[in-house]
């Protein structure tokens, strides 16, 4: 089957096909479709047969999972503002901007120390400044 003769309606496979809901693959497509309206959009025969061949037709391509990935970050998303949990809506869409590329973590790896001249330190005070944690003596707890 070719693709859908109306440009939203083929934008609106391919987003399900991509694993977006129906609301949001509508949205996708320009179409402005309650949730319940995208939903019955979305189990039209002929919708339903162009998702199947567009899923057929690329089967598991690797290179794709990152836009499944975040496609359930999208769902966990809308479940965690649903259930009155906004921290966890946060998080899962910054993990979705981290998958999707949009948002790059910067890890601060630079870990100086200002010491003074290290010929300064007695080897107990090095110790106790940059050596590992003591333990208690036994008894003195």
């Amino acid at each position: 089957m070719p693709a859908l003769d109306q440009r939203a309606d083929e934008v609106f496979a391919q987003g399900l096909a991509y694993g977006f809901s129906p609301s949001s693959a509508a949205e996708n497509a320009g179409l402005e479709l309650t949730d319940t309206e995208a939903a019955h959009k979305s189990a039209d025969p002929a919708i339903q047969a162009r998702i199947t061949e567009l899923l057929t037709s690329q089967q598991f391509d690797p290179s794709l999972e990152h836009l499944r990935v975040a496609r359930q970050l999208e769902v966990d998303r809308d479940f965690a503002y649903r259930m009155g949990n906004p921290a966890a809506a946060i998080n899962a869409t910054v993990n979705r901007a981290k998958v999707l590329g949009i948002y790059i973590e910067r890890l601060d790896t630079n870990q100086s120390v200002a010491v003074r001249d290290a010929s300064q330190l007695t080897p107990e005070e090095w110790a106790v400044k940059f050596g590992p944690p003591q333990r208690p003596k036994e008894g003195t707890e």
